[in-house]
């Protein structure tokens, strides 16, 4: 968890303060949220722990807006066990993780989006790629 928050604290410093400060929007592909589900939900660290870091790393910079791509566990598992056979690998060991891991990552999610809804856009992510495509555009539509 550490060298996450030593990666993003350095994204932070390097990448995304002088973006915004040039006026670029920014986009990230996971930030504090995901640690907070995937490390405090999925693992069962304290997320006061992980806070703190967030605290220190990210220097109170919080993103305006998080789009949550949700799908069900069974869809999202059947997608990763495909994409996995087609590479012949797991892409990552969250892929390993038992069905009770992935629960409750998604239950983490949905709850970050219920206690944030000004934040957090959800988006249904059973459809095409397409689909889910059209979605972010028109959830971003107004907020970019």
């Amino acid at each position: 968890m550490l060298l996450y928050f030593a990666s993003r604290a350095q994204n932070v410093e390097e990448v995304i303060r002088p973006a915004l400060s040039a006026g670029t929007v920014v986009l990230c592909d996971r930030f504090t949220d995901s640690t907070l589900v995937y490390q405090g939900c999925g693992r069962g660290l304290d997320s006061a722990t992980v806070l703190d870091l967030d605290r220190i790393a990210c220097q109170g910079l919080r993103p305006d807006t998080t789009l949550l791509i949700d799908i069900d566990l069974e869809t999202s598992l059947n997608r990763a066990k495909r994409r996995n056979e087609r590479c012949g690998q797991s892409e990552s060991r969250i892929d390993d993780e038992n069905a009770a891991f992935h629960d409750n990552v998604r239950k983490g999610y949905l709850a970050l989006a219920a206690a944030e809804p000004g934040r957090f856009v959800v988006i249904d992510g059973r459809g095409s790629i397409g689909d889910v495509a059209k979605s972010i555009g028109k959830a971003l539509k107004d907020r970019v």
